[in-house]
C-alpha cells in the first residue's frame, strides 16, 4: 500500500505552491505596470509630433526597467534633453529683478496686444514680468499665498495681486512644504485655475498667456488643469518645472512622465527652454527647468 504524504510535507508543498502563486500575480502585476511605464516614459516620443492627433501607437523597449531611478532619467531626458518642438520667430525674454527671466513668444496669433489676459503665479516679490505685460496692454492678475506681509491689491492699472495660490484642490488650509520661501508651518488659500477663472468672471475668456512657478507643485496643478479642461483656453503656457531630492516622492516619477505627454498631446510645443545649473544633478535627484510652450491647438472663443 502506498503511504501517504506526512501532514509536514503537506505543509511543506502548500507553501511553496503559495509562495510560486504570488510571485506568479506579483510579475503578471509589474509586467503590467512596465509596459505603462515604457507608453509613458520610454516610448519614442517623437511619434506624437509625426501625429500631432495623438493617435500614432509609439513602441516600447522590448526590456523591462521599472526601477524609479530609470524612470526618474527618463524625465531627466524629457525636461532637459528633448529637443524643442516650435520654432518662434519673436522670442521675447524679460529678465527678472533679481535673478532669472521669462521668455514669451510674440509670432502672430500669439503675441501680447491689448486686450490680452495673463496669470500669474509664483512673485516672490518680483512683479518684473507681470509689469512688463502690463505695460504691454494686458490685464495681469498675480498671485502668491507666499507674500504674507501683502493683501489683495492693485498694484497699477493693469495689474492686480492676489494673496492666493493655485493649486490641485480649492482649499483654505493649505499646508506647504518648508523651503527657501516657506521658513515655518502656516496654512494657505489655494484654488484651482478652473476656480479662479469663475471667481474672476474669466470662464470663457482667452488666456493668452499662463505663468505658473510654484516650487514642484505644478505637477499635480497641471494634471487638475489637464483633467478639467481649461488648457484649452490657454495659448501660452510658461512654467518652471522642480524635481528636488525629497518632492515629488520617486515613486510618482511615471506618472509625471505621463503629465508631460498628455501636455503634448493637449498641443502644448516647447519653443524655449532654460536649465537652472545650480539646480542641475540628476544624482541628487534635483532638477530645474524653464519650459516655455505654444498652444499650437488653440482656436479662439
Amino acid at each position: 500500500m502506498a503511504a501517504f504524504p506526512s501532514r509536514k510535507l503537506l505543509t511543506i508543498a502548500l507553501v511553496i505552491l503559495t509562495t510560486l502563486l504570488t510571485i506568479t500575480l506579483y510579475r503578471l502585476t509589474s509586467l503590467e505596470t512596465c509596459f505603462k511605464m515604457h507608453r509613458a516614459v520610454h516610448g519614442d516620443l517623437s511619434a506624437l509630433w509625426r501625429n500631432p492627433e495623438g493617435t500614432a501607437e509609439r513602441p516600447h523597449a522590448a526590456a523591462c526597467e521599472i526601477e524609479q531611478v530609470k524612470a526618474g532619467y527618463s524625465l531627466y531626458q524629457m525636461l532637459i534633453k528633448e529637443p524643442l518642438h516650435f520654432k518662434c520667430q519673436k522670442p521675447r525674454t524679460i529678465q527678472n529683478r533679481d535673478e532669472g527671466s521669462w521668455t514669451y513668444c510674440a509670432d502672430p496669433g500669439f503675441a501680447l496686444k491689448k486686450p490680452c489676459l495673463v496669470y500669474s503665479f509664483g512673485i516672490n516679490y518680483d512683479f518684473t514680468f507681470d509689469d512688463a505685460a502690463g505695460k504691454l496692454g494686458c490685464q495681469v492678475l498675480s498671485f502668491d499665498p507666499s507674500m504674507r506681509n501683502l493683501t489683495d491689491r492693485r498694484r497699477n492699472e493693469n495689474v492686480m495681486f492676489y494673496l492666493i495660490g493655485l493649486g490641485s484642490h480649492d482649499t483654505d488650509t493649505f499646508e506647504p512644504r518648508l523651503n527657501s520661501y516657506v521658513a515655518e508651518p502656516t496654512k494657505w488659500k489655494m484654488r484651482t485655475l478652473k476656480t479662479l477663472l469663475q471667481q474672476m468672471k474669466h470662464a470663457d475668456r482667452t488666456i493668452d498667456l499662463l505663468k505658473i512657478d510654484i516650487e514642484s507643485s505644478e505637477w499635480q496643478v497641471i494634471r487638475n488643469i489637464l483633467d478639467t479642461g481649461v488648457l484649452r483656453q490657454v495659448k501660452q503656457l510658461l512654467l518652471e518645472w522642480h524635481i528636488f531630492p525629497d518632492t515629488p516622492p520617486r515613486k510618482e516619477y511615471v506618472k509625471l512622465a505621463e503629465v508631460l505627454d498628455e501636455l503634448k498631446a493637449a498641443g502644448f510645443r516647447s519653443f524655449h527652454r532654460h536649465e537652472h545649473p545650480v539646480n542641475l544633478d540628476w544624482s541628487e535627484f534635483n532638477v530645474q527647468s524653464d519650459v516655455a510652450y505654444v498652444n499650437v491647438k488653440f482656436k479662439d472663443r
